[in-house]
């Protein structure tokens, strides 16, 4: 009896079932090979949109072309990265992914720690390294005496307020251990004798706000957010007006008006955090919030962002102090921290106007020179509140700061 073998042909061939499989594989790759390109040449080329179609936080510019780095290839490295981070395909496979990973309890994300109860922290903030803090004190207090000339000689009195990390308030909820690490706790305190050293007033915000914390339950920090709540901002605010009183930095101002709270007003928004740890959010220019939920999971991750109203009682009645005031005795140069209701909560604790400069930055350097350069038209300002973030400090733009 003989055994015929199957010819190569036979072995070959493909049942219906499986050429249906393989075009549609073939068929999904090419779509998703072909839609970014395509993509583009629609959304820029032929609609003119110099944005990407969806923003996220991954996202980089567009590089300048040049001769140089044509020729040497590192333009070409730069669009790369450009075209695939502005893709909607990168976006959603990535969204997904990093969604389905926080679902199945084992989230990752190189920006975001996740804490414990559902609280986010910055994972750069986790691994601070207290030896580039020290290297970097030479030029740190070069820039806070050129900042305390600059506005003593316009003949203005100068406070610093460093807003103290998250993640120090919260160490319990961040670190493994519940305790911050022996070799950052003391790193809030060194930046605060820096002030000292060069004569510049200041308070102690972590002290505050530790205290704040442990005396309600209301979080004074939002749980998915860098910035903090307005309990929190209104107890930063209340020890920065008590310090500036001690240090006698008020007596050449107007007397206190009779200011009152106002109405609360309560959106939900998507944190900061939660638009930086991969998830399928969209992030948007302008004031905070600034990040839209574009999934199931982040818009159950939404979180009240409340603000509130700074009423001054005159004869005319009950009026809103205006954000930023030109005549005002008080110059407030601030991070995203003022305007996430640390504005509001300086006027109402000082009981003045203030003139707000505000600038994106946790370092305070925008806002500080934005400030310096509108003193001259100020004539009526006295005294200059400079908010600075304790991990702007870490932040290029202290390594050789300038005015």
């Amino acid at each position: 009896m003989t055994t015929t073998l199957p010819s190569r042909t036979e072995e070959r061939a493909q049942t219906p079932g499986q050429w249906a499989v393989r075009w549609h594989v073939l068929v999904f790759a090419a779509a998703i090979t072909l839609w970014v390109p395509a993509c583009h040449l629609l959304w820029h080329l032929v609609l003119g949109h110099g944005e990407p179609v969806f923003r996220t936080r991954s996202y980089v510019p567009a590089p300048a072309a040049s001769i140089a780095n044509v020729l040497d290839g590192t333009w070409m490295t730069a669009m790369e990265r450009y075209l695939r981070e502005a893709s909607p395909v990168t976006y959603w496979l990535r969204g997904t992914w990093n969604e389905m990973l926080f679902r199945l309890g084992v989230p990752q994300s190189r920006e975001v720690h996740f804490g414990r109860d559902g609280w986010l922290f910055s994972a750069a903030n986790m691994r601070r390294d207290p030896a580039q803090l020290r290297a970097r004190r030479a030029k740190r207090l070069s820039m806070l005496r050129a900042v305390a000339a600059r506005v003593e000689g316009a003949g203005l009195r100068l406070f610093v307020m460093v807003v103290p990390d998250k993640e120090r308030v919260y160490a319990d909820l961040a670190f493994e251990g519940s305790e911050m690490p022996e070799s950052m706790r003391p790193l809030y305190g060194e930046l605060l004798a820096d002030l000292g050293e060069v004569g510049i007033a200041t308070v102690d915000l972590q002290s505050v706000l530790v205290q704040a914390r442990a005396a309600q339950d209301a979080p004074v920090y939002k749980p998915r957010d860098s910035h903090w709540e307005p309990i929190g901002a209104l107890a930063a605010a209340g020890a920065v007006a008590a310090a500036i009183t001690a240090a006698g930095l008020d007596r050449t101002l107007a007397a206190r008006q009779d200011v009152v709270l106002g109405a609360q007003h309560e959106v939900s928004v998507l944190g900061d955090l939660v638009g930086s740890a991969g998830f399928l959010a969209i992030d948007v220019p302008g004031p905070p919030p600034r990040c839209l939920p574009a999934s199931a999971l982040t818009f159950g991750l939404l979180e009240p962002y409340r603000s509130y109203q700074v009423l001054r009682n005159g004869p005319d009645g009950l009026r809103e102090l205006p954000a930023s005031d030109r005549d005002a005795e008080v110059v407030l140069a601030g991070t995203s921290f003022s305007k996430s209701s640390g504005g509001a909560a300086l006027r109402l604790a000082l009981r003045r106007s203030v003139h707000a400069i505000e600038r994106d930055g946790a370092t305070g350097l925008p806002s500080i020179a934005a400030a310096l350069d509108e003193l001259s038209s100020l004539p009526k300002a006295k005294l200059l509140v400079w908010e600075i973030v304790e991990r702007g400090f870490f932040e290029p733009g202290w390594e050789d700061p300038r005015l």
